[in-house]
């Protein structure tokens, strides 16, 4: 598969690639509402479960669930260390030490650097929020055709210039992907 081809959404199942734009545009709307009102971790962790249940169902191609894959891990590890490390608010409970406060420069600099568990906790909830959205994000992105899209958006009433360019900036992805995998480019100077 072509790195063009992981950013297309050609290979979807026919009902995700039937579903109607405004639908798809309509649910990812929702869903970034219910990312920041909702803060319960386990219903936050049931509506990232059903993103991945649309991959699922959609038959999302295994070259595209390692792409999702290493996207979210990356997301959720960022967000869990970042805020392991950064937790500010108290009460906080030291896991590791990565810096001991006793240290003789760097100690005495940062005070100490600790992994704190209320953190770790922190950053999995905030994770779970984007890891929602880009999941439902590439779900959208992969089973939709440009043309559904930007009726869709025009359908809402949103001007046609503001609604080519969403989907323009959208659909510039693969060709971006393909462009930045496809090598180094050689640069030549004459003086």
């Amino acid at each position: 598969m072509s790195v063009r081809q992981l950013w297309e959404g050609c290979d979807a199942a026919v009902w995700a690639r039937k579903l109607d734009g405004r639908t798809k545009l309509l649910i990812l709307f929702l869903v970034a509402v219910l990312a920041i009102v909702v803060d319960n971790p386990r219903t936050l962790f049931l509506l990232f479960t059903a993103t991945l249940l649309l991959h699922l169902s959609a038959r999302t191609s295994i070259y595209k669930w390692q792409v999702l894959a290493i996207l979210l891990l990356l997301g959720l590890w960022g967000s869990m260390f970042s805020q392991a490390l950064f937790f500010a608010q108290t009460p906080r409970t030291p896991l590791f030490v990565i810096i001991e406060p006793t240290m003789p420069v760097l100690g005495q600099i940062t005070g100490g650097l600790y992994i704190y568990r209320e953190g770790v906790i922190y950053g999995a909830v905030q994770g779970l929020r984007s890891a929602m959205m880009l999941s439902l994000g590439l779900f959208v992105c992969w089973t939709s055709d440009p043309r559904q899209l930007l009726k869709a958006l025009i359908t809402w009433r949103l001007s046609p210039q503001i609604a080519f360019m969403l989907v323009t900036a959208i659909r510039f992805l693969p060709v971006l992907a393909a462009e930045a995998g496809g090598g180094y480019y050689r640069f030549t100077f004459t003086f």
